[in-house]
């Protein structure tokens, strides 16, 4: 399958909706996606170079690895029900499911952080489609991989199953620390 210039450019797209927040932030908070300059600093940056500048790089269609942990996601199990997503502009309908390590994410309050190996995957799909466009994927990794990140990696997989984006992006992360348990959201969200 020949991808052209232009599937790269709607990565980059589906990233920027995907990381973006939707939500209303803590007043004063800096989310790193204002287009307005902090005091002091002035900014010729277009409102859209602002956004991609804060946006990790993702791997060209042709240069994406499969994932090692997707032999996993055939057994997760799905422990929300289905509804919108606050992911990729908020148009589309989500699905999360967990591994057995994560199993406690349908009880979050009080059960304190994940272990390692803990994985919790979102599955984007359009209205009325069964076939996920993206996956959004957070394994919690040992001890001292991320300590900023509460050792979480974040994981895109685009709609074939392969490794768009890796690692602990920024604007994943600075969302996901809003979260009121371990950077999880939970089934209510």
């Amino acid at each position: 399958m020949h991808h052209g210039p232009g599937t790269y450019l709607a990565a980059l797209a589906l990233l920027a909706a995907a990381c973006a927040p939707v939500r209303p932030r803590r007043a004063g908070s800096d989310d790193g996606w204002s287009t307005t300059p902090p005091p002091g600093r002035p900014s010729d940056a277009s409102p859209e170079d602002a956004r991609a500048s804060a946006l990790p790089r993702a791997l060209p269609a042709g240069e994406r690895p499969a994932w090692e942990r997707a032999p996993e996601l055939a057994s997760l199990e799905e422990v929300a029900v289905p509804g919108p997503s606050e992911h990729l502009g908020g148009g589309s309908v989500r699905r999360v499911l967990v591994n057995e390590t994560a199993a406690r994410y349908a009880h979050l309050a009080g059960s304190g952080a994940m272990p390692a190996g803990a994985l919790v995957v979102q599955r984007q799909h359009r209205p009325g489609e069964a076939t996920p466009d993206a996956t959004f994927v957070m394994a919690k990794r040992e001890p001292g991989f991320a300590p900023a990140a509460g050792d979480w990696e974040y994981v895109v997989l685009d709609a074939l199953g392969r490794v768009e984006l890796r690692g602990s992006p920024a604007s994943c992360v600075r969302c996901h620390l809003e979260a009121p348990y371990d950077s999880l959201f939970g089934p209510g969200y």
